[in-house]
């Protein structure tokens, strides 16, 4: 064996001692991810499962990565026309998670027609979640173990479940995970550092999903708040904690509108970005009983809630035997030693809670505040409409205070390990019934139905030929039941006028449908649904035809 191998061994051998606690976290969130979803979903050209019905968001962002892929090269570079044709819009409105659909985009020669990247996009979001996860505890516990054990709750939360695989570029919870890790670990980075790395956390916003600009942002507000209480750190006078924080501050908002621009959030006029925030503000309930998530919330009044926010039975046990133990042992000093993150890291959470709650704060359904902000702050917040989101972040730094906050304390590595044993055997029976709902739902095989019975392939195909068929128009307002035939409309490079943005669009508009069919374009396609028969106008040169679920119409004869 010469000595170039052994240092390659060496290297590797030193890597693996180093990195053992992220190289288990990553392996196990893999595997969580392949039980609960199934190994089909890692098949890139099966996407029988995007119409599966489990959800119609997860349709969209597929429809919107095909769209994307067919849509000729722009700049910016994030803009198609294949989906709302004429118009252009970004892929980050389709939230089909624009960083993997530019990647493909650019591979796209060389990949077949039927081509899905979500299955992917999954396995290594959870891979990732797990190796941040781990890195976090790592700082505050010496047990590889218990690290991995740790990480098991960021790998199986109810939150991450819940995305994946009905918006799964809001599953990447690892983006919330590292800023909240650039906290723990500002001292150890310099100025060019810091500017760096929140320059990447702000760039890495828009290319995975835009909400996260809003929830790094309140993380970066921690962030400064803990270079401007920490004595200790590589700051030591006023001066330079204000250049710091603006450095940072500036590289995050700057690196994000930048890819914003790029991806061409601003040249999209289609796009409704605004909302009502107090539709889907948190109510304060939802930590501990929100609908129905659990095992153990069946046995409690409980409050219908738009999303899942519910922390687990687990991570609640185990939060209130962290905070008797701290009490318990009195032992202040390692949190004076960390006074500065301490701050910081409440300061965030209190933050997001405000945030998440909106200006309708509610417990249980019952209001408990209802407060006016002036209209400029109210619009800018409306962007985010389902702020509710944001109390993710106040989620996860619950989970890195009930796994290790008491590190460091009396209590021996083994007891630590039964305690987290046997708290995670409590969250996994209390999820077992939404984790068994989701298994179901992705894993069974259907026959998809791609269109209407009358509407098959063969026939729109000879439909396309025989009449030189480009475009498919739908009126009078975008239905759920187009997507199959726009997913069939992407498959053989055909536009279409109207789609299920993520905030909308204006094109949903019964008199500008109305307008196009009295000036109906020869190599047009229109299709309206059987109930919007009053549609089909005998006299705007478009000759309809029944099919069943549609009508549809040419200009010309059948």
């Amino acid at each position: 064996m010469n000595l170039k191998t052994i240092n390659y061994r060496n290297k590797i051998k030193d890597f693996y001692s180093l990195y053992r606690a992220e190289i288990y976290s990553a392996a196990v969130g893999m595997i969580i991810f392949i039980l609960v979803y199934g190994y089909r979903a890692l098949n890139p050209m099966n996407i029988s499962w995007m119409y599966h019905g489990m959800s119609s968001d997860f349709t969209q962002h597929y429809l919107g990565w095909k769209g994307f892929r067919n849509s000729a090269w722009t700049f910016p570079f994030g803009l198609m026309d294949q989906l709302t044709y004429p118009d252009k819009v970004s892929i980050i409105y389709t939230d089909s998670i624009p960083v993997f659909a530019l990647i493909f985009k650019f591979l796209s020669p060389i990949l077949p027609n039927s081509f899905q990247y979500f299955g992917l996009w999954g396995i290594m979001t959870y891979a990732l979640n797990g190796v941040i996860a781990a890195k976090i505890l790592k700082r505050y516990m010496n047990s590889i173990l218990n690290v991995v054990l740790g990480t098991l709750f960021f790998t199986l939360s109810f939150q991450l479940l819940e995305r994946m695989y009905v918006h799964s570029a809001l599953a990447a919870h690892w983006m919330i995970l590292i800023p909240i890790y650039l906290i723990l670990i500002r001292r150890e980075l310099s100025f060019k550092k810091k500017i760096t790395a929140w320059g990447i956390v702000g760039m890495l916003c828009p290319l995975v999903h835009s909400y996260f600009i809003l929830f790094d942002g309140i993380i970066l507000v921690g962030f400064i708040i803990a270079v401007f209480t920490d004595s200790e750190g590589r700051e030591k006078d006023i001066k330079s904690r204000i250049i710091t924080s603006s450095a940072v501050l500036a590289a995050f908002v700057s690196a994000g509108l930048f890819m914003l621009f790029c991806l061409g959030a601003f040249n999209t006029g289609i796009a409704n970005i605004s909302g009502n925030v107090e539709e889907y503000g948190l109510d304060l309930n939802a930590f501990f009983n929100e609908m129905r998530s659990g095992y153990f919330p069946e046995y409690l009044p409980y409050r219908k809630g738009h999303r899942i926010y519910y922390l687990g039975a687990g991570i609640i046990i185990l939060t209130l035997y962290t905070i008797i133990s701290i009490i318990k042992e009195r032992d202040w000093n390692r949190f004076k030693e960390r006074r500065s993150t301490v701050i910081a890291l409440i300061s965030t959470f209190v933050i997001a809670l405000v945030v998440a709650c909106s200006p309708l704060v509610t417990l249980n359904g019952n209001t408990v505040l209802h407060y006016s902000l002036p209209d400029i702050i109210m619009n800018v917040w409306s962007v985010f409409r389902n702020t509710a989101r944001t109390s993710w972040v106040c989620i996860y730094l619950i989970f890195i205070f009930a796994i290790c906050a008491d590190c460091g304390g009396r209590a021996s590595r083994e007891r630590k390990t039964a305690v987290l044993i046997f708290a995670f055997m409590i969250q996994f029976l209390d999820m077992s019934p939404f984790i068994l709902e989701r298994h179901g739902k992705i894993i069974t095989e259907t026959n998809v139905k791609e269109f209407d019975p009358h509407l098959g392939t063969d026939y729109l195909d000879t439909l396309v030929a025989s009449h030189g068929i480009k475009h498919i128009v739908y009126g009078p307002i975008y239905d759920n039941s187009f997507k199959y035939l726009t997913g069939y409309a992407m498959s053989r490079h055909l536009t279409t006028n109207v789609f299920r943005l993520a905030q909308g669009s204006s094109r949903n508009n019964e008199e500008l449908f109305k307008a196009e069919l009295y000036s109906p374009d020869e190599s047009s396609l229109y299709v309206i649904k059987a109930e919007d028969s009053a549609f089909a106008y005998d006299d705007c040169g478009v000759n309809w035809l029944e099919t069943g679920e549609f009508i549809i119409g040419i200009v010309g004869e059948w």
